[in-house]
C-alpha cells in the first residue's frame, strides 16, 4: 500500500512537467519565469477549418469518451490534431504575446485540455504522417496516403447545414458509413479519411464504437503545421499502433525502463497493472 502513495505522489508531482514537454513547451525557470514556446514547421496556409467532435466507446470499460479535434486544410497539406492544443495556442499566441509564466501556462493547459497526437498529410509527397507522445517520448510513422474505395448510395442528411450524400467502405479493420457534401469540393475528411467528391462531415463505424462529425466549419488563413520534436522514434505503423496497445493495456509495464517513471525499489513489484481507456480506430 505504501509502494502505492508513493508512485501516484511521484507521479503527480511529474505531471505537469511531462504535460508541458507533451506540449512542446521548454521550462526555463520555476513558476515566476516564462515559458520558451516550441517550434512548428509550417507546412501550408490553410484555407479552411473544420472542427469535429469524436465520440469513442469502449466496451472493455463500458465508457465514452469524447475529444474535439481540428482539420486543418490547405492546398498543399493538411493536419488533423486536438482541438484543445489548438484553442491553447490560440490563447496564448494572442494574450502573451511577450511570453507566458510558467503558472499561466499550466492554468490555461489544463483549462483547454487535449494531447499533442497529430497527423499530417503532404499532398504533393503523397505521404501521411502521424506523430504520438508517451510519457516525453516522441514517436512517429509514415505511410503513402491511403487509397480509400467507396460506395455510393442515394441517402441523404444535413450536417452541420450542408446537404450530405452516404458512401460506405472497409478500412483498417472496420466497417465504416462516411457522410459527404459537394458543397465542399475538397477531397478530405477527419482522420485518414478521404477520396469523396465532398469534404467528409461525418464517418461512423458499423459498432458505433468510433463516431466523428463536423461541428463547426470555417474559412482560414492561418499557417499551420506540426510540433517539431526532438529526435522523434520513426517506427512501422502496425510497429507503433501495438506500442500503444501495450502501454494503454499495462502502462506500468510499459513504463518499466523509462527515466521519468518512478522508481521502485529493488524488491519492489509493480503498483498497478491498469488498463487505461482504450479503443483504436485502426485494428489492423
Amino acid at each position: 500500500m505504501k509502494l502505492k502513495i508513493l508512485y501516484f505522489i511521484a507521479y503527480f508531482i511529474l505531471y505537469p512537467v511531462l504535460i508541458s514537454a507533451q506540449g512542446n513547451y521548454e521550462i526555463i525557470g520555476l513558476e515566476n519565469k516564462k515559458v520558451k514556446p516550441g517550434k512548428r514547421h509550417i507546412m501550408d496556409v490553410s484555407i479552411m477549418e473544420c472542427v469535429y467532435e469524436h465520440k469513442i466507446f469502449d466496451p472493455h470499460k463500458n465508457d465514452i469518451r469524447i475529444e474535439d479535434k481540428i482539420l486543418e486544410i490547405g492546398r498543399n497539406a493538411i493536419r488533423y490534431g486536438d482541438y484543445g492544443i489548438y484553442r491553447r495556442d490560440s490563447v496564448i499566441k494572442t494574450d502573451y504575446p511577450d511570453g507566458i509564466l510558467r503558472s499561466d501556462y499550466s492554468a490555461i493547459s489544463q483549462k483547454y485540455g487535449g494531447r499533442l497526437h497529430e497527423l499530417v498529410i503532404d499532398l504533393k509527397q503523397n505521404t501521411a504522417t502521424y506523430f504520438h507522445s508517451i510519457w516525453g517520448d516522441h514517436y512517429c510513422y509514415e505511410e503513402t496516403i491511403p487509397n480509400i474505395k467507396w460506395a455510393i448510395t442515394e441517402s441523404k442528411e444535413n450536417i452541420c447545414g450542408y446537404a450530405c450524400k452516404k458512401a460506405t467502405t472497409t478500412f483498417r479493420g472496420r466497417k465504416w458509413t462516411a457522410w459527404y457534401t459537394e458543397e465542399l469540393q475538397i477531397n478530405s475528411g477527419p482522420w485518414k479519411f478521404n477520396g469523396l467528391p465532398g469534404l467528409i462531415l461525418k464517418v461512423e463505424d458499423d459498432k458505433k464504437e468510433h463516431t466523428i462529425e463536423a461541428m463547426q466549419i470555417r474559412k482560414s488563413k492561418k499557417p499551420f503545421g506540426y510540433f517539431v520534436r526532438s529526435s522523434p522514434t520513426k517506427m512501422e505503423r502496425t510497429a507503433l499502433n501495438k506500442m500503444v496497445c501495450d502501454y494503454m493495456w499495462d502502462p506500468d509495464s510499459f513504463l518499466a525502463g523509462n527515466p521519468l517513471r518512478p522508481q521502485l525499489p529493488d524488491d519492489g513489484q509493480p503498483t498497478t497493472k491498469k488498463r487505461l481507456f482504450y479503443n483504436p480506430i485502426e485494428l489492423d
